[in-house]
């Protein structure tokens, strides 16, 4: 299987919900412990990146546009 962030995102989901540690939870994924880290690693650079929320944006219907 080739990793991305989408798909690590899945599989970091099935990690939290399994209840396993780091170690047994790759041996029964057949992955690398170190592997697991670096992908950890960039998901939380992205998320860090992530606005918390958006604003929204307001506009004026009485503003006259002068063309």
């Amino acid at each position: 299987m080739r990793m991305t962030l989408t798909t690590f995102k899945r599989l970091y989901k099935d990690y939290q919900e399994s209840g396993l540690n780091i170690k047994d939870f790759c041996t029964n994924q057949d992955l690398a412990p170190s592997t697991f880290y670096y992908w950890r690693n960039k998901l939380e650079e992205a998320l860090a990146h992530e606005p918390d929320s958006f604003v929204p944006l307001e506009f004026d219907s009485n503003t006259v546009n002068d063309e």
